[in-house]
């Protein structure tokens, strides 16, 4: 059985800090996981610009 879980967040590490505890609660179980951090420009201090 397949499950996906899709989180989003802004400015903060709280969705990072729920990636790795679903992911390390699936190796703990035994299940294949991967966890992709994805850094958007708010990591680099810049603020994100949309014209």
């Amino acid at each position: 059985m397949e499950h996906r879980i899709i989180a989003a967040g802004f400015g903060g590490q709280g969705v990072m800090l729920f990636g790795q505890i679903i992911a390390q609660a699936g190796m703990i179980e035994g299940k294949h996981v991967t966890w992709l951090p994805s850094y958007g420009p708010e990591m680099r201090g810049v603020l994100p610009i949309v014209l």
